[in-house]
């Protein structure tokens, strides 16, 4: 199976998909189950949504599944009784094997292994009454290693955050489309993306709340760091930037996508600006531990890019909970400060590469060349002073040292 997560560039591809709120369910699940198994071809790929009500349990559908596996699957589920049934979705943990579940269920599971030869399932919930297993189908039995089940429990947490999401936004009268006018008024307006009106809400609530701090509130990254919370949206509006993260599930024990210690300590010294071979000196690691801690840290994060640590680790951001469609919103609101010296087009770029994006993707967004990404880039750098993405998120929100990071130091 391949190991490509740890390296960056896939997780964040990943990250990228699960995340999206555009577009149909199905649509959604079929493209989030191809980014969370690269390693199949897309017959081997499977979802299946499973509706829990009052009456029981039955299969909804299975999206960009092929016709001959979901046909095999709905004939095999004839022999599972809703009790068997239920008491594998209760018991089921976020990810787990098909010859797993014949081993610590026995006859339950046995009637599938005895038609196919194994799958890897990941389990989502959208937190009510939807319950999705996104998974692939392999010729041989699979033995997971740790690092692969950490990575699909990642995955599936947050698939779970974003299905949780997608619900909400579809929720009549969930979310109000609202804008901020120039006057600092509120108006409605029409608007169809749920991405965009979730960023209205969140920015309207926040001018609604001025700038008061509620007393005792978290910094945003003690419940990302614990995995009480999955970051879904960084966004720049009337002058300030947002980080907005959704309340995941309670469960017991350490959630799929809390950090351990030695990457919570890397992360925050790279949120400082701190080389990797600086963190290794002073933590006394490896740069290839360092390197490693990072890319999970970053994983389990949900943070496409390395600048971005600054924002997620900042302690002197404004930090707002609010509730948006039964989900549980943590947003942190940091000032934006943009610099006269810049050109507009400068400030353009410089303002979407602080989001965390990159410049083929900047490119993409502003229907110009990656090249001329690159040259505006390098005049921003040159004007400031600065020499990478993380010393510009600072130099642009005004991010002070991190506090939190001394005790990575002590």
């Amino acid at each position: 199976m391949a190991e490509k997560w740890v390296g960056g560039t896939w997780s964040a591809e990943v990250l990228e998909q699960i995340h999206r709120l555009d577009g149909d369910d199905s649509e959604w699940i079929t493209a989030a189950a191809a980014a969370a198994f690269p390693e199949v071809e897309s017959e081997q790929q499977l979802a299946l949504r499973v509706q829990l009500d009052e009456r029981g349990w039955h299969l909804i559908d299975a999206p960009g599944t092929a016709r001959d596996l979901e046909a095999l699957i709905r004939l095999q589920m004839r022999h599972f009784t809703a009790e068997m049934i239920g008491r594998l979705l209760r018991e089921m943990p976020t990810c787990v094997t098909l010859a797993q579940l014949a081993d610590e269920m026995g006859a339950v599971a046995t009637r599938w292994d005895s038609e196919l030869a194994d799958f890897v399932w990941l389990k989502v919930w959208n937190g009510r009454d939807q319950l999705l297993l996104v998974g692939a189908a392999y010729e041989q039995t699979q033995v997971v290693s740790a690092p692969q089940r950490r990575r699909w429990e990642t995955i599936g947490a947050h698939m779970t955050a974003a299905f949780q999401l997608r619900r909400a936004l579809r929720r009549r009268g969930a979310l109000d489309q609202a804008v901020l006018t120039l006057d600092g008024r509120i108006a409605r307006v029409p608007c169809r993306d749920p991405r965009q009106r979730l960023r209205e809400r969140v920015a309207a609530l926040d001018h609604r709340a001025g700038s008061v701090v509620v007393r005792g509130n978290e910094p945003l990254w003690e419940p990302l760091v614990e995995g009480r919370c999955t970051l879904v949206d960084c966004f720049d509006a009337a002058g300030k930037h947002f980080v907005v993260a959704a309340a995941n599930p309670v469960v017991e024990g350490r959630p799929d996508t809390a950090l351990d210690d030695r990457e919570r300590d890397v992360a925050q010294l790279a949120a400082v600006g701190m080389t990797n071979e600086d963190i290794a000196d002073t933590l006394g690691l490896s740069r290839t531990a360092v390197s490693t801690a990072l890319s999970q840290a970053m994983a389990l994060l949900g943070v496409p890019d390395r600048a971005l640590l600054p924002l997620i680790f900042d302690d002197s951001a404004r930090t707002h909970r609010w509730t948006v469609g039964g989900v549980e919103l943590i947003v942190g609101v940091h000032e934006l400060r943009v610099p006269e010296s810049l050109t507009p087009a400068e400030t353009e770029v410089a303002l979407l590469a602080i989001r965390g994006l990159s410049n083929a993707a900047i490119a993409e967004q502003r229907g110009s060349s990656a090249r001329t990404v690159a040259n505006l880039m390098r005049r921003v750098y040159s004007k400031r002073g600065l020499s990478n993405r993380t010393e510009l998120v600072r130099d642009m929100v005004r991010v002070p040292p991190c506090a939190s990071a001394a005790s990575a130091t002590a």
